[in-house]
């Protein structure tokens, strides 16, 4: 019991990371701030409803929130309509703020508005872009890696684009790969074995590849990000899973690459064969409630299937070097061929670590005795 009471109290205690948080100030027809006023924050998805009262200073704020849904914002003071502001939504990793103005009236008597979108975000001086659903659902994913698109942020380079020899995550504004953090629902995704080199396909730092089916809201935070996030300075990576609602979701996918649709190898034009290469990728989702307004679930799986093949390709002598050998031409090449790989001629100094001696050439200008000749120094 002391334990899961200490872990209670210590959760407050992680990075808020993976949540948006609502702000705003409530004044009165001239301007006034209004002390005490009663605020309730309604989510339209989940049913949850938190509340709170107005500061002295006339401020209200609801920290935590989930970017689930939109979010209904009622305030019903004493001596003052009811001001309803319907269809928040919140961001990840962002402040959204909604100031209201009341106005004289009943409590009973209501004032209904819509939100708008927030266009200018004044409380962060962090940059960050939103990579939204659009963005997963419209663009080519071979990888199926949360991490893939990175690379749309103004200033981010792929490791390997940067001339780095090893894929720790893309060099974001000037940094060196390896600096970003990757955040799940606030919690570290940090690849730290190897340096956070990828140990599997997907963005390299990040140690968990996320299904983009489970992905609500998948943020990437630069230019100096805040204090709550830590650990790193180049970028930090925001990612928001699922949640279930009050309502059933669902989903079934297929992605299917077959050799019908790929170039064939080369090498297989060249011998006449037919490369064989099928992948497919398939899964799917569902999510609901439990209880009603209260516990809800979210589940996604995936599956990936590759079936290749294609020649094996080797060395070995062609028409032309065997006539070339024969000819007594190949013998006259080597044994004048000084000053580059050894004094005398490179074969030997490659097969034995030695230069030629004088003559090894001459005894037989036939292939198989040359090469067997060589090979037993």
């Amino acid at each position: 019991m002391a334990v899961l009471v200490t872990l209670a109290l210590c959760a407050t205690a992680f990075a808020q990371g993976g949540t948006g948080e609502l702000t705003g100030l409530v004044t009165d027809p001239s301007g006034a701030v209004i002390q005490g006023a009663p605020v309730t924050l309604t989510n339209s998805a989940t049913g949850e409803e938190r509340t709170t009262t107005t500061t002295a200073a006339g401020t209200y704020r609801f920290p935590a929130l989930q970017v689930v849904g939109s979010y209904t914002l009622t305030i019903s003071p004493q001596g003052f309509k009811s001001a309803i502001v319907r269809d928040i939504v919140m961001s990840v990793g962002t402040i959204v703020t909604r100031d209201v103005k009341l106005e004289i009236g009943k409590t009973s008597e209501q004032v209904s508005v819509e939100a708008g979108a927030q266009l200018v975000q004044t409380e962060d001086s962090s940059l960050s872009q939103n990579v939204d659903r659009q963005v997963w659902t419209n663009m080519p994913l071979e990888a199926r890696s949360q991490n893939e698109f990175l690379g749309l942020v103004a200033g981010a380079e792929p490791a390997t684009e940067a001339n780095l020899t090893e894929d720790r995550g893309p060099a974001v504004n000037g940094t060196r790969s390896g600096s970003g953090n990757f955040m799940v629902e606030g919690f570290s995704n940090n690849d730290l074995g190897q340096g956070g080199t990828a140990a599997v396909y997907g963005g390299g730092g990040a140690l968990v590849t996320i299904s983009p089916d489970a992905i609500q809201e998948y943020r990437v935070i630069d230019g100096t990000p805040a204090a709550e996030y830590g650990q790193a300075g180049g970028f930090v990576t925001d990612t928001v899973l699922k949640s279930g609602t009050n309502q059933w979701h669902g989903s079934l996918f297929e992605y299917n690459r077959i050799q019908a649709l790929a170039a064939n190898s080369w090498f297989s034009n060249a011998v006449g064969e037919q490369d064989h290469l099928i992948r497919n990728q398939f899964g799917g989702s569902v999510g609901g409630p439990v209880v009603k307004d209260k516990t809800f679930f979210y589940f996604t799986t995936e599956f990936h299937r590759l079936r290749t093949s294609n020649p094996l390709t080797g060395a070995t002598f062609t028409t032309d070097f065997t006539n070339f050998v024969n000819s007594g031409q190949f013998e006259s090449f080597m044994e004048s061929d000084t000053g580059q790989l050894s004094p005398t001629g490179g074969i030997c100094f490659i097969l034995t670590g030695a230069p030629c001696p004088a003559g090894t050439l001459s005894g037989s200008a036939t292939l198989g005795p040359v090469y067997q000749q060589m090979t037993s120094v």
